[in-house]
């Protein structure tokens, strides 16, 4: 089903604080306007990895934060091998929203209630 919005999330550090800020924020855009808003939160692995030798020995778990919003509707993790030109255009081939919005660990999504909602 297609979204109006796709909200693509990428995480760099991990950092528990900074992403439990950007899903909150997520969160909140989702609750206070009338659109359809999915979030899709994104991993780059390193040009030079070789998937097919992880094992779970070796990949860190993810944040705790990430592992709630994941238990929610409309909330999607993806991973895929970090190629700049390419990577990007994966990843919105993924998403389902018809807009996109592009933020950074620890990036709030802004808004304000005060304004006529966007018209699609």
């Amino acid at each position: 089903m297609q979204k109006d919005i796709s909200i693509i999330l990428v995480g760099t550090d991990w950092n528990n604080c900074a992403l439990t800020k950007s899903l909150n924020s997520v969160q909140a855009f989702k609750e206070n306007t009338g659109h359809q808003v999915e979030c899709l939160i994104v991993e780059g692995l390193a040009k030079n990895v070789d998937v097919n030798t992880l094992n779970y020995e070796k990949i860190n778990q993810l944040p705790e934060i990430v592992s709630e919003y994941l238990g929610f509707e409309d909330y999607n993790y993806y991973v895929d091998h970090l190629a700049v030109e390419h990577f990007f255009k994966r990843v919105l081939k993924a998403a389902q929203g018809r807009y996109f919005i592009l933020l950074r660990e620890g990036d709030q999504v802004g808004f304000t209630k005060s304004l006529n909602s966007l018209s699609f």
